[in-house]
């Protein structure tokens, strides 16, 4: 099928490992690339290139997955024009684009779905949040009891007011914020059953409490629809973080409208410092260009703290993970931290509380 001619919805049919591909090569285009090696540079500190080898140490199965059945798929893919070829790396085309982010989002969510339904029902990681966060609202990220108080304090909500928390998750927080301030909240996120976990929970606070399924890419709510707008480390998963808060602000009411991002930003070890700074991070450089003012809390040296915490109840708690059949929990918590600390540690991480306001 020609390029040029080509939609989307014209791959419904396609089979699995292409989809995989998709969402593989997807994920490479997300993250920063080396111009000089052609390789991409990855949260977890892996530089990888686009090649067939590359391509099929990110797949889910690419330990046992034979090359030649990636490099098969990737033919398929360059014949029907959703994938270019350069020397021996691969990049996806336009609709190849459109279709793997399409394809890494479907992924993400099943892989969520399971992930967070799981630790909501998980005694060790009900036992975890205690430790590290001082309360357990199934957090999935690196917000404790200070931090969370910190947003409820400056974001002032009213029981008249309305707010969305993106990326809610479980809405367990979400929950928390309307149960202690009244306003009504909506939680979004892209994984359903989630989200219908949620509704199912909450049944009974219905006039207060919503949750809807919606991609943070594609916001479809009506403008001025919110006093408020919640980002709780969720815009890292955005495709175009000035395109996003440029929507974020229009669906924020005008008058005293108010906008509450936590974010983690890192950089590598030949990138520039600068970037850690709170104005030239993603999210105070996006703020800027959409003409916000904004106050900033550092959280840098108590997110250290956290982050050591989870580390120790992680490992404290390893046997009883292991029990519940949730040992990948275990494992991605105490790998995610011990990253993320090294970062800290070497002065490469730094995280950031922005409170930016309409005028009043």
């Amino acid at each position: 099928m020609p390029e040029n001619t080509a939609t989307v919805d014209s791959f419904s049919d396609m089979p699995d490992l292409e989809k995989k591909v998709l969402a593989v090569l997807s994920a490479f285009e997300s993250s920063r690339r080396l111009e000089a090696s052609g390789e991409y540079v990855f949260p977890d500190g892996r530089r990888v290139r686009p090649t067939v080898e590359g391509i099929k140490s990110f797949l889910s199965d690419g330990a046992t997955l034979e090359a030649k059945k990636t490099a098969t798929s990737l033919r398929q893919l360059l014949k029907i024009g959703l994938v270019m070829k350069r020397a021996d790396c691969y990049f996806l085309s336009d609709v190849g684009k459109k279709l793997g982010r399409k394809c890494r989002k479907e992924r993400m969510s099943k892989g969520y779905d399971n992930l967070l339904s799981r630790t909501e029902t998980s005694k060790a990681y009900s036992m975890f949040c205690q430790r590290v966060f001082g309360k357990d609202l199934s957090q999935y990220n690196v917000l404790d009891m200070e931090q969370l108080n910190t947003l409820i304090e400056k974001l002032e909500l009213k029981p008249s007011e309305v707010a969305l928390d993106l990326g809610c998750g479980n809405g367990r927080i979400t929950e928390y914020i309307s149960d202690l301030t009244g306003a009504k909240m909506v939680g979004l996120d892209f994984a359903p059953e989630v989200i219908k976990r949620a509704q199912q929970r909450t049944v009974d606070k219905k006039d207060r409490l919503t949750y809807v399924v919606g991609d943070m890419d594609d916001l479809s709510f009506q403008e001025q629809s919110f006093d408020a707008i919640i980002s709780i480390d969720t815009l890292y998963f955005v495709e175009n973080i000035d395109a996003t808060i440029e929507k974020l602000r229009s669906l924020l009411k005008p008058i005293n409208g108010r906008l509450a991002i936590f974010y983690g930003q890192s950089c590598d070890p030949d990138e520039s410092r600068d970037v850690l700074l709170p104005q030239s991070s993603k999210v105070g450089a996006a703020l800027s260009n959409n003409g916000l003012a904004y106050e900033t809390v550092d959280y840098t040296a108590s997110s250290r703290g956290i982050w050591i915490r989870e580390i120790e109840a992680a490992e404290e708690l390893k046997e009883l993970f292991a029990k519940e059949g949730n040992a990948d929990i275990y494992e991605d918590r105490a790998q995610d931290a011990k990253r993320t600390l090294e970062k800290i540690e070497n002065g490469r991480q730094v995280r950031y509380f922005y409170l930016a306001k309409l005028k009043k």
